[in-house]
């Protein structure tokens, strides 16, 4: 447990209501234990104390878990990615496999050939689940990703030859 005063509760609580959401913009300020609150009051030689455990808000192990699996988007560079693939010979698409298989970026009639002719490859951390806002966040960074490199690899499955 760690001690701390009211002054942080306030302020933390304060944070947790401007951002809709305490254990997403505040979870570096929030320890992950449960806090103690030590209120003293004093009434002339007479002191008292009252302690209380209130409990912190955490991210969930699922959650935690999403979120690294998409980490991998806050450096990917598409062009970078197509030079790779084009040196590798690899021009399968980023698929997102959720109920339904998905090439974002591509018109949905023509997947099936596209998938087909080139090949595919599941977009890693993608799936049918958001968890939290945070989460949200990264998965949209993810999709406009494999939108844009799908877009490019396209082009290229078009003209390769089969």
């Amino acid at each position: 447990m760690i001690a701390i005063n009211p002054v942080q509760i306030m302020y933390l609580s304060l944070l947790s209501v401007l951002s809709g959401c305490a254990h997403q913009s505040t979870s570096s300020l929030i320890p992950e234990n449960d806090i103690t609150v030590v209120n003293q009051h004093s009434e002339g030689k007479k002191k008292t104390a009252r302690i209380e455990t209130i409990p912190v808000i955490r991210v969930s192990a699922q959650e935690k878990k999403a979120i690294q699996a998409l980490s991998w988007v806050k450096t990917a560079q598409v062009n970078e990615d197509i030079k790779k693939a084009i040196e590798n010979s690899d021009f399968r698409f980023w698929v997102i496999a959720t109920r339904i298989t998905t090439i974002p970026g591509v018109n949905f009639k023509s997947q099936n050939i596209l998938s087909y002719r080139c090949g595919q490859k599941s977009l890693p951390g993608m799936g049918d689940i958001i968890y939290s806002k945070t989460h949200q966040s990264y998965y949209q960074q993810a999709l406009t990703y494999a939108k844009s490199y799908n877009q490019k690899m396209e082009k290229l499955c078009l003209a390769k030859v089969p």
